[in-house]
């Protein structure tokens, strides 16, 4: 009798021993963020009853079966792709939906069985928005250890700048093309090929251009997400009685063969009729020469990404290219010019090129150097991006780019505040400067400005800039010079540390471990309080007894 009443309660407490996972509910959704694998299980979920369900994995099975909640904060913007293809046996489901409040709306998308027995759901984030993610598995499946990826497409360049010229007349001339934001024509790889013709005013040599287009359904020619990389091919041509020829620099640059350097998609935030956005690119690669008065060929195409196609924008004029069909190599005349932009570096009079800035790009950046650094913009060519009211630093006077700038990285620096002033430089200055934590420029816009300057010098340099802020140890940082208006000229850049307002003992310590009589060691390891930069207090090279005396100063007269 005894056994049987034990095997009945046990039966009645099994139910309540059994704890199903951690975020089993909407509401104990787990957060995570930005891109990676994260792992899961779904041993012993129970089912959350939600409205806007996908489909099911049968017309009789509406329903997820076993499913964990997360809350996902996006940290760019572009399309995401959730999937568990290949990391779980389960036969998985997913569901996303706009926001993380409970119980669940705002239905995003769903996903099931796009790979094999597995899920990969896609939809469009926004950064720093949240995101509610839900997954399932089929009936008496689940999966315990396994995972799921989250993959976001940053569009890095949020801004319509990408494609402007800015550049120094005397040394450049342009060929563009101006964009109809109308038409565009399809050039994707293995259906379609689009050559376009232009004509050389000057000799000189190529190693950038900029190109703009959008990517449509090729089924219904409605705007469509490209969830993969891009993988562009520029090609370009001698001209052959009006025909592309021979191929220039001997071979096309493409991004699959690292010869091309791709910056973008930049979103323009400018729509097409049929509501397709816009979107700029730039690359860069080797040089190669054109003569004045020839006329040459260029080609753009875009890999294929499964319907997802890519179209070259149209010109507002009518013009001449070809279009090949590759389908049955047909070839027809396309009477309309494409929107292309590149410059033309020249080749001088006297056969003397004209010196390419070391630090022009952000790239390229030189270290930077405490002291004085002489520098010319008169030759850089504008990368960096506008600068916006959301800015955590924005630039006034109704000109928000940082024209012709040029570069310099300040990485693993000593603690403490730093202060970088153009006040000496003959031109209308502007200064930036980023925290570069990834030590990536493509990725470098997202990060809010660290500080920045126009005209803050003291009379008699009005026109000139000057910051002054705190620099950790931990973290690098970029900093971009440039002029207002497309101002350039002859500048010095003056680095130092600012002395200290108010001193302590520890302030004497530490000019007592670097009291050696030069500064020009790399900082004292950062266990130590201080390093010989900071304590170099009149920034003459040297830490002595004259910074002593300005620390005694600082010490016994505090500055409020």
């Amino acid at each position: 009798m005894s056994c049987s009443l034990l095997t009945v309660f046990a039966r009645l407490i099994a139910p309540v021993l059994v704890m199903g996972p951690l975020n089993d509910k909407c509401e104990d959704a787990f957060p995570i963020s930005g891109d990676g694998e994260f792992a899961y299980s779904n041993v012993d979920a129970t089912v959350n009853d939600v409205t806007g369900l996908c489909s099911g994995f049968g017309v009789n099975d509406p329903s997820f079966q076993a499913d964990v909640w997360y809350c996902w904060t996006a940290d760019c913007t572009g399309p995401v792709t959730i999937d568990t293809c290949g990391s779980t046996v389960a036969t998985t489901k997913i569901a996303v939906y706009d926001g993380c409040k409970c119980p669940a709306d705002g239905f995003l998308t769903c996903a099931t069985l796009e790979c094999a027995s597995q899920s990969m759901a896609q939809f469009y984030a926004h950064a720093g928005e949240s995101y509610l993610i839900r997954i399932g598995s089929y009936p008496t499946f689940s999966a315990d250890g396994d995972s799921f990826r989250i993959a976001c497409r940053s569009y890095r360049f949020d801004y319509e700048t990408l494609c402007n010229s800015d550049v120094n007349p005397v040394v450049f001339s342009s060929i563009c093309e101006s964009r109809s934001r109308w038409d565009a024509l399809n050039s994707t790889r293995g259906q379609y090929r689009i050559v376009e013709d232009f004509v050389a005013e000057e000799s000189g040599s190529i190693n950038t251009i900029c190109w703009a287009g959008t990517y449509l359904d090729n089924e219904d020619g409605k705007e469509c997400i490209r969830y993969s990389d891009d993988d562009f091919e520029v090609t370009y041509f001698a001209d052959d009685c009006g025909a592309p020829g021979a191929v220039m620099a001997h071979h096309p640059f493409s991004q699959e063969a690292g010869t091309l350097d791709v910056i973008g998609p930049a979103m323009t935030h400018v729509e097409f009729p049929n509501g397709g956005q816009e979107f700029e690119f730039s690359g860069e690669h080797a040089s190669f020469e054109v003569t004045a008065g020839q006329t040459y060929w260029v080609r753009i195409t875009n890999s294929a990404a499964g319907e997802c196609g890519w179209y070259w924008e149209t010109t507002p004029r009518a013009g001449y290219a070809i279009q090949i069909d590759e389908s049955n190599q047909s070839s027809q005349p396309v009477h309309n010019d494409l929107a292309f932009c590149f410059d033309v570096r020249r080749i001088p009079a006297d056969g003397c090129d004209v010196p390419v800035l070391p630090n022009d790009d952000c790239p390229s950046a030189l270290p930077l150097v405490l002291g004085a650094t002489e520098f010319n913009t008169a030759t850089a060519i504008t990368d960096g991006p506008e600068q916006y009211y959301g800015d955590s630093c924005y630039l006034p006077l109704g000109d928000r780019q940082i024209h012709k700038d040029i570069w310099f990285g300040l990485e693993n620096p000593c603690s403490g505040k730093l202060e970088l002033s153009l006040c000496q430089s003959d031109f209308d200055t502007k200064l930036a400067v980023y925290e570069d934590l990834d030590m990536d420029c493509n990725v470098l816009w997202f990060t809010s400005m660290k500080a920045c300057s126009d005209d803050d010098c003291e009379p008699p340099s009005t026109l000139q800039s000057v910051i002054s802020f705190d620099v950790s140890a931990t973290v690098n940082y970029k900093i971009r010079i440039g002029g207002y208006e497309n101002a350039w000229g002859q500048g010095r850049l003056v680095a130092r540390y600012v002395p200290p307002v108010v001193a302590s003992l520890r302030d004497f310590a530490a000019m007592s471990q670097c009291f050696t009589g030069s500064c020009t060691a790399p900082c004292i390891p950062l266990s130590l309080p201080a390093c010989c930069f900071v304590q170099d207090i009149d920034a003459d090279g040297d830490v002595d007894l004259d910074d002593a005396a300005n620390l005694i100063s600082v010490f016994t007269n505090p500055q409020p």
